[in-house]
């Protein structure tokens, strides 16, 4: 949703928004797509499960809660353990004055609750609402047998009534999965129609399936191979086997209007024409929506889908983009057409005889299944339907099903992408253009140029540049990280893992994307040369801020100040002694403490005559390994302008690794505060206010019911409050570092 808004261009007043049919668009899409939207929340919990700590009830379904605390710059929010549509609740009745019992399709469940009278009403009257003029039964229990006029279900099935002349009492006609039949009235009762949209269990941008929920520990573009190759079979499950077919004459809008109860009409139609190119355009959506809005505009993206890929004249000449840009933007706005538009592509691309056509299909679904993931019902479907085409070598899309499969492995794991395609981006995607060369400045002057694709994520280049260091280790691989840099500077943050690229970049080539390591964990290895220089460039410009912090001892310090002189010097090449000119950019900002120059001179002259069969690489790894052990090696450090401390003198340095925030003294490097950073609640960045004209950073930490706060101002306040984010979020899910 927030999403849709930035797009919207919507910020934070209300009253900014003065077009009443963009206000109609934001509140629809809320009502749509909020998981919480207009509901009544009851504290409650469970009689086994102690999770459960609200009951959400609304028009829409009721939803178990529990609340997940705030982390990092993720707020305190409501987390759905379970969800119920009004499909699947029988009956709710009062057991005592603070129990109720619901009745939910094959279970029984117990929840407490001061407020169980004002529950059940509530519960009540919406299942009599809903179930007004309905036509759908719920079995109650199962009706088994081999009589081929009557139908079999099992209990907790839903079943649409049909007409039926000279019905005897105590039997009714309906169907059910493509079958129909008679059955006994006792064996169901009158239930909610089955909308699809709430027959599909809570699925969102960043929901997955058990069996495929997995860390990003295993690597991004590897992790995506080798979870395609681990599910490469689907095996069958309660008696599917996960045909798109099987799935139409389920879900799919009246099959048995058209097809009788074999899977043949009468005109010898098979059912798998449900799912098979048509020249035909429909007047309503594929999928059942009782909601009559959906049904129209399932039916108009069908047939503007039908144009775009030129199995219908269209009126007026209109750029492939158009049509890819309005799908992405309904699926944004009405999350519930994500199902129904992944069946029309797919539709339309099955047995489909015309070769262009077919390629404007599938460019389509491959750009769909990169933003938006699917509901676990179709999910095993597709994933099968996109797997057959993979394994067939002689398949005309083999190719375009794979990068397909690829998008759709990445969507459930990651989410998929944020931000809507530029044009440019659109169009060379429908021109078959799928990467992007982009420079990936590295320290120093050094740059990676990596081929990126629509849907590649930063830890695929992540991955890659730490493979051309030499860094196999996926442990070592995450104390890495991409940094998008906007504005020329004034705007840069590192990006999570799972982000993608594409998000961040423009077209005009204003973003730049930089790699640094973060977390500095793991020891140095020095795989190759090219990990040496990465490592030596990013160091040394912090030792010359004077950011480390040297030995107290005058003498010990003057000797390492020479010591790593001499290695800036020799890395250089350089076979003279230097000039005092290149002594002074030698040495470190040393604040209050002034340096005997002449005397650093003196041993600089001397450490070199003991370096002369040193190599200038192997004089970067001195540096290095030298360097590594000063204080504050290893920590994130930012000049600070301003704390909410009083007492914390101004400038001053605020340094990050894995455990610890610490505040020092940017002259006598003294240290000033600590914060255990596994004390840190949550953080925010705060704007730039009327008394300050920088941004800042909000800290709330504590621990053991003890809440304090901490704040302070700086340009590069985004920058710090993300990486703080990502050293969380890597420590939290590797507690050992």
């Amino acid at each position: 949703m927030r999403d849709l808004l930035t797009e919207l261009k919507v910020g934070t007043n209300i009253r900014s928004v003065q077009d009443d049919g963009l206000k109609r668009r934001i509140v629809v899409a809320a009502r749509d797509n909020w998981v919480m939207y207009f509901s009544r929340l009851f504290p409650v919990c469970g009689e086994i499960d102690n999770k459960v700590e609200v009951l959400s009830i609304s028009h829409r379904d009721i939803k178990l809660l529990k609340t997940t605390k705030a982390t990092g710059m993720s707020p305190e929010h409501y987390k759905v353990l379970q969800s119920y549509s009004y499909v699947d609740v029988l009956s709710v009745k009062i057991v005592d004055e603070s129990t109720l019992e619901f009745m939910v399709k094959n279970e029984s469940l117990i929840l407490f609750t001061e407020k169980a009278s004002q529950v059940q009403a509530l519960v009540n009257f919406f299942l009599v609402e809903l179930r007004k003029d309905s036509n759908y039964v719920r079995a109650v229990k199962s009706y088994i047998t081999d009589e081929k006029s009557l139908l079999n279900f099992r209990k907790g099935d839903v079943i649409k009534l049909l007409h039926m002349d000279s019905l005897e009492p105590g039997w009714q006609f309906g169907s059910i999965g493509g079958r129909s039949g008679l059955f006994p009235t006792d064996h169901a009762q009158l239930t909610v129609p089955p909308d699809y949209s709430n027959m599909k269990n809570a699925t969102r941008r960043k929901s997955m399936i058990s069996i495929e929920k997995k860390v990003i520990s295993t690597g991004g573009s590897e992790t995506i191979k080798s979870r395609i190759s681990s599910s490469s079979s689907f095996t069958s499950f309660g008696g599917s086997t996960y045909l798109m077919t099987e799935f139409g004459m389920k879900y799919f809008r009246e099959p048995l209007a058209t097809l009788g109860w074999k899977g043949m009409a009468a005109e010898g139609k098979k059912a798998a024409q449900l799912v098979q190119h048509t020249k035909i355009p429909i007047q309503e959506s594929l999928i059942y929506f009782t909601d009559k809005e959906l049904s129209e505009l399932g039916a108009k993206n069908f047939n503007d889908l039908m144009r775009f890929m030129g199995d219908q004249q269209s009126q007026k000449e209109e750029p492939e983009r158009d049509f890819v840009q309005n799908m992405l933007r309904l699926c944004k706005e009405k999350e519930s057409l994500q199902d129904e538009i992944c069946c029309q592509l797919i539709k339309q691309v099955t047995d489909n005889p015309s070769r262009e056509s077919c390629i404007r299909g599938w460019r389509a679904l491959y750009i769909f299944l990169g933003f938006y993931n699917l509901s676990i019902n179709l999910r095993p479907y597709v994933l099968k339907y996109l797997q057959e085409i993979v394994s067939n070598p002689l398949h005309n899309y083999q190719e375009v099903a794979k990068a397909t499969e690829e998008n759709l492995h990445r969507t459930i794991q990651f989410g998929g992408r944020r931000n809507m395609p530029s044009t440019l981006e659109l169009d060379a995607i429908m021109k078959g253009r799928s990467s992007r060369r982009i420079a990936i400045q590295l320290p120093g002057e050094l740059k990676h140029t990596a081929r990126i694709k629509p849907f590649s994520i930063a830890n695929d280049v992540v991955l890659e540049i730490c493979s051309t260091l030499g860094i196999q280790d996926i442990e070592e691989t995450k104390e890495f990280s991409i940094f998008a840099e906007k504005k020329k500077g004034r705007s840069m943050r590192p990006l999570r893992l799972e982000e993608y690229l594409f998000d961040f970049l423009l077209d005009d080539n204003s973003v730049n994307l930089f790699f640094h390591r973060i977390m500095w964990s793991e020891p140095f290895h020095f795989y190759n040369d090219l990990y040496v220089d990465v490592h030596y460039n990013q160091m040394l410009p912090t030792y010359l801020k004077g950011n480390f912090i040297l030995p107290n001892n005058i003498n010990e310090m003057e000797e390492m100040i020479a010591t790593l002189a001499a290695c800036q010097h020799k890395s250089g090449g350089a076979g003279t002694n230097p000039s005092m000119q290149e002594i002074k950019e030698y040495l470190p900002k040393t604040g209050a403490t002034k340096l005997d120059v002449q005397s650093i001179q003196q041993q600089i002259v001397h450490q070199l005559n003991t370096m002369q069969q040193l190599k200038p690489i192997e004089a970067k790894i001195r540096f290095l390994t030298t360097g590594s052990s000063m204080s504050l090696f290893g920590y994130n450090i930012f000049t600070v302008k301003k704390t909410s401390n009083p007492q914390i003198p101004n400038p001053c340095l605020v340094a990050i690794n894995q455990q610890h925030l610490i505040v020092i003294d940017k002259d006598t490097k003294d240290q000033l505060m600590i914060i255990p950073l596994k004390e840190i609640v949550t953080m925010c960045t705060l704007r730039p206010s009327e008394t300050s004209k920088l941004p800042g950073v909000q800290v709330n930490y504590g621990s053991a019911g003890i809440s304090r706060t901490f704040s302070f101002e700086l340009k590069e306040a985004r920058e710090l409050c993300h990486t703080i984010a990502m050293i969380l979020d890597t420590v939290s899910s590797h507690p050992s570092m």
